[in-house]
């Protein structure tokens, strides 16, 4: 017996989004993060003389909160919206930065800061013991 055949109504669109395509889309996306990120970065930590990257993180500590800590509640008030456009299929704000698309590229930027941050606490972890 032959396997039925499926079509879709989605066009075919396997010659221009393919793993070419995605390799040269994800180099761009990266480019770009790295980018905004140290602008960002720059403007969150009291600019050009402060050396320190988590700086603005850091600060948590002041209300007692473990800048890995709130570095994640920033995370997931991005997830919060997400999950929003997920149920709804639109956000109420997408003028200027709030695209949908904005809120990943913010959560990928997150991730960089917790890689670093992790990276930083094991270094200082291995020079004090």
């Amino acid at each position: 017996m032959k396997a039925p055949t499926h079509t879709s109504a989605l066009p075919d669109t396997s010659g221009y989004y393919d793993k070419a395509w995605y390799d040269e889309y994800r180099e761009e996306v990266v480019k770009n993060l790295l980018e905004v990120t140290a602008k960002k970065n720059n403007d969150y930590t009291t600019g050009t003389t402060n050396t320190n990257p988590f700086a603005n993180f850091d600060r948590a500590k002041d209300f007692g909160v473990d800048p890995l800590i709130g570095l994640c509640i920033r995370m997931q008030d991005k997830f919060q919206r997400a999950m929003t456009f997920a149920k709804d299929g639109k956000l109420e704000v997408t003028e200027g930065n709030d695209q949908v698309e904005d809120i990943f590229f913010d959560i990928m930027g997150y991730c960089l800061l917790a890689q670093g941050m992790l990276e930083r606490d094991k270094q200082v972890k291995r020079h004090i013991f």
